[in-house]
């Protein structure tokens, strides 16, 4: 097992009601199986767009998970 740390910002707080919170997962759990489980968690997330990132690197693609890793979901922020 290994335990990930799950950051949520903006409006993703409020769908969750967590601004973090840290998840034991299975070894084998990869980015994309990540993201499904949160979405089954937290269904109101299925109408959400976010971005990923995997220990502050924003990740466009699937990977392995490593021990302790933080993960965070960004909505899009607008600039002005």
């Amino acid at each position: 097992m290994k335990t990930l740390n799950i950051k949520y910002f903006g409006m993703l707080i409020e769908k969750t009601g967590h601004d973090v919170e840290s998840i034991q997962v299975d070894d084998s759990l990869s980015l994309i199986d990540l993201k499904n489980q949160i979405l089954s968690k937290y269904p109101l997330l299925k109408k959400c767009q976010f971005q990923t990132i995997y220990n502050k690197q924003h990740i466009s693609t699937n990977c392995s998970l490593e021990h302790n890793a933080e993960i965070a979901f960004l909505p899009p922020f607008a600039g002005g």
